[in-house]
């Protein structure tokens, strides 16, 4: 897609997302180009990989505490700090860039129906 107007920052971040291959199993998660990001979404996009990679770093991180002799940290902290992060990230750099073309997308659809 050619996307002449567009800042540099927007047109790699969006290029980036439309490729299919950087979704993975998160595919279904993708909205349409002219759809915009919704907290909602956003924070499926988070949750999905934060928990499932988060209950695997808490499990390293009990492993250590083990083997350090130290208190474990708690087992939902490092699940809830990576959602939160992973939210934090993809609000402010993706949705904005993707939300602009959205916006772009949907007045040329106006426009031209």
């Amino acid at each position: 897609m050619n996307q002449p107007l567009l800042p540099v920052s927007d047109r790699f971040i969006t290029e980036l997302c439309d490729a299919d291959r950087g979704w993975g199993l998160f595919l279904f998660l993708r909205p349409k180009p002219e759809q915009r990001l919704t907290v909602l979404r956003t924070v499926l996009m988070a949750l999905i990989p934060g928990i499932a990679l988060g209950a695997f770093g808490s499990m390293l991180l009990e492993l250590a505490a083990v083997a350090l002799e130290q208190p474990p940290v708690p087992r939902l902290a490092f699940p809830l700090s990576l959602v939160f992060l992973y939210f934090v990230a993809c609000w402010s750099l993706v949705a904005p860039a993707w939300n602009r073309r959205a916006e772009r997308l949907a007045r040329l659809q106006r426009y031209r129906a």
